[in-house]
C-alpha cells in the first residue's frame, strides 16, 4: 500500500481515538481524571515508527489534543514530541510487544506531558497539590488503556505498510 494512504489511515485513527477521548471525557465524572488516548498512539509510534514522518505525524497529535482541549496551541504538541524522543531513544532495548512494557511507557509519559503541559500553561502553581493527585489517576488510567490503542493501531495499521521506513532499516523490519 502507498505510504501516504498509511498516513491518512493513522491521521483518521488519531481523530477517531481524539473522538473517544472527548466522549469518555462527557461521561466520566469529574472527580475521575480522563484518559489521556491519543499517549497510545505516541507510543505506538515510538516503538514501531521512529522515523522523522512520525516525529510529524507526533507532532500533528499534539495540534490534535490542543484543538481538542480549548487552550493555546503548542504545549500538548511540545510534550508529545518531547515524550516521542525519550520512548524511541530506549525502545531499542525494551520488548515492545509486551503489555506491560506499553503500560509502564505510558504510566511514565501521561506524568510527563501532564506535568509539562501544566508547567507550560501555568496551571501547576495555582492548582499545587490537587494537581498531583489528578496527574496519578491520569497517569493510572492511560497506563491501563494504552495497550489497547497500540493494539488497535497496530491492527489497523500493520496491512499498510510503512510511515516512509525504506527496506532494510529497523522501522520497516518492525511488523
Amino acid at each position: 500500500m502507498n505510504p501516504s494512504w498509511v498516513v491518512l489511515r493513522f491521521i483518521v485513527l488519531g481523530l477517531a481515538v481524539t473522538l473517544v477521548q472527548v466522549i469518555i471525557s462527557g461521561v466520566l465524572p469529574e472527580f475521575i481524571a480522563n484518559p489521556n488516548l491519543l499517549l497510545g498512539l505516541v507510543i505506538f509510534l515510538a516503538f514501531h515508527e521512529a522515523t522523522p514522518l512520525s516525529a510529524f505525524l507526533v507532532f500533528g497529535l499534539g495540534l490534535i489534543m490542543d484543538l481538542a482541549g480549548g487552550l493555546i496551541l503548542g504545549p500538548w504538541a511540545g510534550a508529545y514530541c518531547l515524550v516521542f524522543a525519550a520512548i524511541a531513544s530506549v525502545s531499542q532495548r525494551v520488548f515492545i510487544e509486551s503489555y506491560a512494557s506499553t503500560a509502564f511507557a505510558a504510566f511514565f509519559a501521561s506524568l510527563l506531558t501532564s506535568t509539562l503541559v501544566l508547567m507550560l500553561t501555568g496551571v501547576l502553581t495555582t492548582r499545587g497539590w490537587s494537581s498531583l493527585t489528578t496527574l496519578l489517576s491520569e497517569a493510572c488510567l492511560t497506563a491501563l488503556l494504552a495497550p489497547m490503542v497500540v493494539a488497535c493501531a497496530r491492527g489497523w495499521l500493520s496491512g499498510g505498510g510503512k510511515l516512509g521506513a525504506k527496506r532494510g532499516t529497523r522501522a520497516f523490519e518492525r511488523f
